[in-house]
């Protein structure tokens, strides 16, 4: 059922349920009630505010989810593993988003920050040189590089927050095997409930 099916189920059942479902004003009854039915299910916790709701395990920021995986794959198994968690490896679109990734990881590893890289979205694996996101194949504006990054070596294709450099980004070989960040954008769904057979709308 989706968002818009609930809430006009449910503005329904309020019309029945206040006994204002006849006559010439149905319509505009049922459109007030359409709104109230969205206020109360927010209130009785049916609709979940987008905004920092973000799945245990994920965190939030800007109008995203970010899950920082504690297991190393190599760039193409990240991305898909990322897929799997119905999100993509993230990407970095100006300096705030950087900032927030690099605190996060600096943070996470104030002692180990040598021993994890993390996998991001980009790469130039199309046309050496030319770094663009994977997921949208547009150019990559904003660069946060290490010092004497990128290098251009050969098959050093794919993007990377590097430890040494405390996150900064850094070019290196897809292959070989990194944690990695995934990111979505918040959601609103609607998912089953057994609760007296009303839909939970969440994320």
């Amino acid at each position: 059922m989706s968002v818009s099916d609930l809430l006009e189920t449910t503005a329904i059942r309020l019309c029945i349920l206040s006994a204002k479902c006849t006559g010439l004003d149905t319509f505009v009854t049922l459109n007030n009630l359409t709104m109230i039915a969205f206020l109360l299910l927010v209130a009785i916790g049916y609709v979940n505010a987008a905004q920092g709701d973000c799945k245990h395990g994920w965190e939030s920021f800007g109008d995203s989810c970010y899950l920082f995986a504690h297991t190393k794959l190599s760039w193409a198994e990240a991305s898909a593993s990322c897929q799997a968690h119905h999100s993509h490896l993230a990407t970095v679109l100006n300096g705030a988003e950087q900032t927030f990734l690099k605190s996060h990881l600096n943070e996470k590893h104030r002692i180990d920050y040598g021993l994890h890289n993390y996998w991001i979205d980009g790469t130039d694996m199309e046309v050496e040189h030319e770094w663009e996101w994977a997921l949208f194949g547009q150019p990559i504006n904003y660069t946060d590089w290490m010092h004497g990054k990128p290098t251009g070596r050969l098959n050093e294709d794919c993007l990377i927050l590097w430890g040494l450099s405390h996150y900064q980004m850094s070019d290196y070989f897809c292959q070989i095997r990194a944690n990695f960040v995934c990111q979505h954008s918040y959601q609103l769904t609607v998912t089953n409930s057994t609760d007296g057979g009303w839909p939970v709308i969440g994320r």
